[in-house]
């Protein structure tokens, strides 16, 4: 019974199918890495760890520098520890420890939250405000 196209044609077809494919893949791999600047930080520049408490900014700290910082008061306490462009919270004394057993963060958009004790600690660009509002709607 005859073909409508020869093995050939459907080999070459099949060859073209799987260059479009990873020039896709590259090219999605390419954007992302430009994004993120290729380490921390947002196109490029620095990111910086934001800490708030209850909707309440304690502090920014630079992804850049090793620190070990202790947050809470009389109730709570957090150990959160950046070491080579990573935060991690490293001790906390809340029943479930969900933040303590989480992943070390360091890209953009990255979070690491301690329900128990409202803490939010999330990776930003150095400029960037917690308003709500970007770059378009101010």
């Amino acid at each position: 019974m005859p073909r409508n196209g020869s093995d050939s044609t459907r080999k070459n077809l099949d060859i073209i199918l799987i260059l479009v494919l990873l020039a896709i893949a590259g090219l999605l791999f390419a954007a992302r890495f430009l994004y993120y600047g290729g380490g921390g930080g947002a196109g490029g520049t620095k990111a910086v760890l934001l800490v708030t408490v209850d909707g309440k900014e304690q502090g920014r700290y630079p992804l850049d520098r090793n620190n070990k910082i202790l947050l809470g008061d009389k109730d709570w306490s957090n150990t959160l520890m950046i070491r080579d462009g990573k935060a991690s919270v490293t001790e906390a004394d809340c029943p479930d420890k969900i933040c303590v057993h989480h992943a070390p963060i360091g890209r953009r958009g990255e979070n690491i939250v301690c329900l128990p004790h409202k803490l939010v600690v999330e990776v930003v660009s150095p400029d960037e405000d917690r308003d709500g509002l970007d770059g378009i709607t101010r």
